[in-house]
């Protein structure tokens, strides 16, 4: 779902407040571009709770993605997105980067995104 980054937290890991990851944390430069791997169609696109400005894809057979850490989504709700299409830029702090968010579902139950990813020694390349 990007340039580059690297794993910071895996499906699974025990977060700071006790509860176990759905998806990846990965550690990405602030202004990267976020590239869509599959084909899909924007469900959700805006701010939800916690996780900040949330792009939600539909990829068909029962899959979404969840993807949050943006300064800026490009996709609205009801928009095709082609796999390797910029579907947002990261956010955060110039000193510190950024961190984004990835989870996969599959009929709604969250499952580990990391088959989704190109993963080289944990760097991310998309």
């Amino acid at each position: 779902y990007l340039s580059f980054g690297r794993v910071v937290d895996g499906f699974g890991a025990i977060l700071e407040n006790g509860l176990n990851s759905q998806g990846l944390f990965i550690d990405v430069l602030t202004d990267s571009d976020v590239i869509c791997l599959r084909d899909g169609k924007v469900v959700f696109s805006g701010i939800f709770r916690t996780y900040g400005q949330l792009l939600i894809i539909q990829h068909g057979q029962g899959y979404h993605s969840l993807l949050s850490g943006f300064a800026r989504i490009y996709g609205e709700v009801g928009d095709f997105v082609r796999a390797g299409e910029p579907v947002g830029v990261m956010g955060g702090a110039a000193s510190k980067g950024s961190v984004l968010y990835v989870e996969m579902r599959r009929q709604g139950t969250p499952m580990n995104p990391i088959g989704w990813l190109d993963l080289i020694d944990r760097e991310v390349k998309g």
